[in-house]
């Protein structure tokens, strides 16, 4: 089945002949790009683990076969059992080994280079457009890295191959094939409950198509569908049903019952600065990559009404993306990975009208910097990835410094861990381990350890942790020279 608004791709970039030139050219440029990617971030992956990290550890090990099932049903605040199912996998295959787990992000983020290429080519883009949309997503400053470089990052990856796989599975008419990857979608990150709208919207946009429309320079411009899109797209609202079934039953919380930063809010100022810093999130390197191949190619883009259609699609995509985010409190970087990709096709569409009104020495110019530019921009990724990789070498350090001190405090005894109030905030322990201390003490050491940080993490009132006895014995390390030594209690 033609995928939709099929047309032919440039002759330059897709020939039917086996193996040929232009063929070996495009194999290279995606073998380029990817070591790129990979370049950029694979220093600073399974570094160690951080906050976050060591609850999704804990509560999701498996260690019979109901445990998978029971997964399903676990209250962990959050509702993402798609993201649990894979910390036990790599639980049982790494133990607490940090490695193993930032290795499966970077695959996690190659897979999503390739399923959002391959959207684009459903889509109906060139070959080489369809790899520069996977390579704009992935080489994005804003929230890629994060996603990546933290281990708990994955929840964002998982969303964003989820849901491009189901809307390449929607876009060739897979319907079975779009609803369970909807469902894994939505059962990896709570932004994917706008998937079904948002692939409805493309629907709709695609069957105006193919209806009736006005006439543009001899083509037909797009109209909305309704009926049409209903018709085909009324079954991803099962896996929906079902999620929101699963949910209930979990006791996640809900809008209402969320911690207060992300309860939604109406407050204009809130939503107009979450708008202004994640349309910058998600649109500011496509668009710049589109200026940079514009000026090396000496052209101005001018899409025709395929390009267009891609172009309202991923603008489509981006507003169905920031939905929810965008009426929440706290914002994060992690938040543009999903939106991204609408862009990432937008910009896509964009590079291959430039490529199409460029002369033979414009393209040259334009594969050479596109091959050229993720490498040397290498610095810059190493020096973003830092920030996200510094929490989790920290903790591996005083980790592995009560390790040394071959701690093993007594049932009755408390472990004292002082914080120093004068170092930065990205320097001291909350950075590490936030409030889950205790769980990430546990499985370092082997064995349950009462602890407590002084002063507490901000926030700790709100995760129940309990200030010890002031009278219980205590063990106390103190925050020396980036390292945690042995102090005397104080009398």
């Amino acid at each position: 089945m033609k995928p939709l608004w099929h047309f032919r791709p440039n002759p330059r970039w897709y020939d039917a002949r086996p193996m040929t030139a232009s063929r070996r050219v495009f194999a290279v440029a995606a073998v380029l790009l990817v070591a790129a990617v990979v370049s950029a971030y694979l220093p600073y992956v399974g570094v160690g683990f951080k906050q976050d990290d060591f609850g999704w550890i804990a509560s999701s090990r498996v260690r019979h076969g109901s445990d998978w099932i029971a997964l399903l049903g676990r209250d962990t605040g959050f509702y993402r059992p798609a993201v649990a199912a894979t910390f036990a996998l790599d639980e049982l295959a790494f133990g607490m080994r940090p490695l193993g787990y930032g290795l499966t992000n970077l695959v996690l983020a190659l897979g999503c280079l390739a399923a959002i290429a391959g959207l684009g080519r459903s889509l109906g883009l060139a070959r080489g457009a369809a790899l520069a949309a996977g390579a704009v997503w992935a080489l994005n400053f804003q929230g890629i890295n994060m996603a990546i470089v933290w281990t708990s990052g994955r929840t964002a990856l998982l969303l964003v191959l989820f849901a491009s796989l189901a809307a390449r599975a929607s876009v060739r008419h897979h319907t079975a094939a779009a609803a369970l990857f909807t469902l894994l979608a939505m059962l990896s990150k709570e932004e994917a409950i706008a998937l079904p709208v948002v692939l409805f919207a493309w629907a709709a946009l695609a069957d105006g198509h193919r209806g009736r429309g006005s006439e543009i320079g001899g083509e037909r411009a797009p109209r909305f569908a309704v009926r049409a899109a209903l018709k085909e797209t009324w079954p991803l609202a099962i896996p929906l049903v079902l999620y929101l079934s699963l949910r209930a039953t979990s006791g996640a919380f809900g809008p209402l019952s969320a911690p207060v930063y992300y309860r939604p809010t109406l407050a204009p100022l809130t939503i107009l600065d979450n708008a202004a810093k994640y349309l910058d999130f998600a649109a500011t390197w496509p668009a710049a990559v589109v200026l940079l191949a514009s000026a090396v190619a000496a052209v101005v883009p001018r899409p025709g009404l395929p390009q267009t259609r891609v172009i309202l699609l991923g603008v489509a995509w981006l507003a169905g993306g920031y939905a929810i985010t965008l009426f929440l409190p706290i914002r994060s970087p992690l938040y543009a990975c999903f939106p991204s990709v609408g862009t990432s096709l937008a910009a896509a569409a964009l590079l291959e009208a430039a490529w199409s009104r460029s002369t033979e020495r414009g393209r040259t110019r334009l594969v050479a910097a596109g091959l050229v530019l993720p490498f040397l921009l290498l610095p810059v990724y190493w020096s973003r990835n830092v920030r996200h990789a510094k929490g989790a070498q920290l903790s591996a350090r005083w980790l592995n410094d009560l390790q040394a001190a071959g701690l093993n405090p007594g049932p009755e005894q408390v472990l004292v861990l002082q914080d120093d109030p004068r170092l930065p905030p990205t320097d001291r322990l909350p950075a590490a381990f936030g409030s889950l201390y205790e769980v990430a003490l546990r499985d370092t050491l082997g064995h349950p350890v009462r602890a407590w940080i002084e002063p507490p993490p901000d926030g700790w009132e709100l995760s129940g942790i309990q200030p010890p006895d002031p009278a219980a014995p205590r063990v106390v390390f103190a925050l020396r020279n980036g390292h945690l030594v042995r102090v005397a209690p104080e009398k």
